[in-house]
C-alpha cells in the first residue's frame, strides 16, 4: 500500500492514519514553514514576518509546543504564543497569537508600568474569544474597574490587522521588559 498526504497534512498507510500532532511532534516544523502554507493574506504575512524578526531580534525564538502552536519565552517566562491554522485544522488565514500580562492577582502592577494607552488597549485585547470554558468571560476588577475578560490573562488577538501587529510588537517588549524589572 503506497503512503498519501491528505489536504491536512495527514499521512495515510499500512498503518492507518499519523495525526498531523505526531508528525509535528516528529518534526518540530519552523513556524516560518507553516505560515508559508496556511497565511495567504499579505498583511497577516508581513505582520508574522515582522514579529518573527523581533521574535528573534529579542532572544526569543518560537519553540514548537503542540500542533501549529509556537512559544515564546524569554528567562522562563512566557512572552507569547503564536497559533496558526487554528489546530490541526488547515484553515486559510487562521492566525491568533497572545501577548501574555500578568497572573490576575498581579494583573494591576502590570498595567501601571504601561502607558495609558497600552492600558487601554490591553485591556480591550483581554476580552473573552469563546476560546474555552469561561465564556462569556469572567467579571474581575482592574485597575478599580469592573471588566469581563477571559480566564486567560493576555493581549489576545485573532487575524490581526496592521495596527494590532504594532500594538502587539509594543506588548511583547513591554512584557520583556517587565520580566527584566521583576526578576526574582
Amino acid at each position: 500500500m503506497e503512503e498519501k498526504i491528505d489536504a491536512g497534512g495527514c499521512q495515510h498507510g499500512k498503518k492507518g492514519h499519523i495525526s498531523l500532532y505526531e508528525m509535528q511532534k516528529a518534526d518540530k516544523p519552523a513556524i516560518e514553514e507553516i505560515c508559508d502554507m496556511i497565511l495567504t493574506s499579505s498583511v497577516l504575512r508581513e505582520g508574522m514576518a515582522r514579529l518573527l524578526a523581533l521574535s528573534r531580534e529579542l532572544r526569543m525564538k518560537p519553540c514548537w509546543s503542540h500542533t501549529n502552536v509556537w512559544h515564546c519565552n524569554y528567562k522562563g517566562k512566557r512572552v507569547a504564543t503564536y497559533g496558526v491554522g487554528n489546530g490541526s485544522r488547515w484553515e486559510e488565514n487562521e492566525l491568533k497569537i497572545k501577548v501574555e500580562t500578568e497572573k490576575f492577582d498581579r494583573i494591576d502592577d502590570y498595567l501601571l508600568t504601561l502607558p495609558e494607552d497600552m492600558r487601554v488597549e490591553c485591556i480591550n485585547g483581554m476580552k473573552c474569544d469563546y476560546c474555552g470554558g469561561c465564556a462569556p468571560g469572567k467579571e474581575r476588577m482592574i485597575l478599580g474597574d469592573q471588566y469581563s475578560v477571559c480566564r486567560g490573562s493576555g493581549y489576545r488577538s485573532h487575524k490581526p490587522t496592521s495596527q494590532q501587529f504594532e500594538w502587539i510588537e509594543k506588548f511583547i517588549i513591554a512584557r520583556r521588559e517587565y520580566i527584566d524589572r521583576n526578576r526574582q
